[in-house]
């Protein structure tokens, strides 16, 4: 079991290192290369998001024939396929299919998410928050492989990554064939819990969800984008500034992960929500080590309020359970790809703006859901 525990934390690891922290880095380059403005750019991986999200989740009653281990392995192989395909092509159809194939990749994954809940039996909440923690590791290391070939192109970046794919889909296939531990759990057919969908608060739950993953994800594409225009610094200094960002996302999970026991998760939600404020010092200052600061703090909003958020989730949606990876997973892609959206058109007019949107997106999740709580409807308070 310690052996699976450790290729799912790599899983998590590979999908941090593959999101924002990869995006971010390589976004002005893509821009470039094929002549897209920032709303151009939002629109296409919003659309990319939604058509491969949707697909997934289209066959998600095949999918639950199968094995959490079996779905996370057909991830991979779908990731390889995709990061070769964004390495071989220099055009810009080839460019979306590989991202398309990226991103479905990363919905497989999100539907077996309720494998923390049979690898970590005696504390699911503990499992979440320490497996996301490791996918906010892979984010830091996201932006560091992308500047150490901002040189050779960024190409050479996706192709590294391709490679650490690779690497662990053979982890895994090795272990499933010493171990029939490896077969742990099992995915839930949608189609049985369809009831779900006529609750208010599953809807509630996806919105939700969508909203922190959204504003998580528009605020770091957009980032290096903002250090090199409007402050006028190099590439690598906004690969850096991302980096010194991510670090306090990662510091902020593991904090959460080992506070788990004591510290109630409507706290933690309370907490990184606050740590909001930081948003502007890091964008009212040109001192470096100011925004660097700053940087770091404002990570700890977008540390645990995902794994924070869905283990309070569970307490008034006891009866979707099963359901709640296809609810994170359709309202993650389909929220994140409207906020991404969203912000690339506010970034064409204003870069200093569009990173506003992000911390704007996880207060208004934080008022709403504090409004619905009092008002009784969600059964619980926002602070359990």
């Amino acid at each position: 079991m310690s052996a699976m525990r450790f290729l799912i934390m790599a899983w998590l690891f590979l999908a941090g290192v593959i999101g924002s922290g990869l995006i971010g880095p390589n976004r002005s380059a893509v821009l470039q290369e094929y002549g897209l403005s920032e709303t151009q750019f939002g629109a296409g991986v919003a659309s990319v998001q939604i058509v491969a999200a949707t697909a997934v989740l289209a066959g998600a009653h095949w999918l639950a024939r199968l094995r959490p281990v079996t779905v996370l392995m057909m991830g991979l192989v779908v990731m390889a396929a995709g990061f070769g395909a964004i390495s071989a092509t220099h055009h810009l159809p080839g460019l979306i299919v590989g991202w398309a194939l990226v991103t479905a990749a990363l919905a497989l994954g999100a539907i077996a998410n309720n494998i923390s809940m049979d690898l970590w039996p005696d504390d699911p909440h503990r499992g979440v928050v320490l497996l996301h923690s490791f996918n906010a590791g892979g984010k830091v290391v996201g932006p560091l492989i992308a500047a150490a070939f901002l040189a050779a192109g960024y190409r050479r970046s996706f192709i590294t990554v391709g490679a650490l794919v690779l690497a662990v889909l053979a982890a895994f296939i090795a272990l499933r064939r010493r171990s029939a531990a490896a077969d742990t759990g099992a995915l839930v057919d949608p189609g049985s819990g369809l009831e779900v969908l006529r609750q208010g608060r599953f809807w509630a739950f996806m919105l939700w969800i969508g909203m922190i993953a959204g504003g998580e994800g528009a605020f770091a594409t957009l980032l290096p984008r903002y250090v090199e225009k409007t402050l006028g610094q190099t590439v690598q200094v906004g690969t850096l500034a991302l980096t010194v960002h991510l670090l306090g996302l990662t510091a902020g999970r593991f904090a959460a992960a080992f506070a788990g026991r004591t510290v109630r998760p409507g706290a933690v939600i309370a907490v990184c929500l606050g740590a909001g404020v930081f948003i502007f010092p890091a964008l009212l200052t040109r001192s470096l080590p100011i925004l660097f600061v700053s940087l770091f703090l404002l990570g700890v909003m977008f540390s645990s309020t995902w794994p924070s958020f869905y283990a309070v989730a569970t307490r008034w949606l006891p009866g979707a359970l099963h359901m709640m990876p296809y609810g994170s997973s359709l309202g993650s892609f389909a929220v994140m790809a409207a906020c991404i959206f969203l912000s690339s058109v506010i970034a064409d007019r204003s870069l200093a703006l569009s990173l506003y949107f992000g911390p704007a997106v996880l207060w208004a999740f934080g008022a709403t859901y504090l409004l619905a709580a009092r008002a009784g409807l969600l059964g619980v308070r926002a602070t359990s």
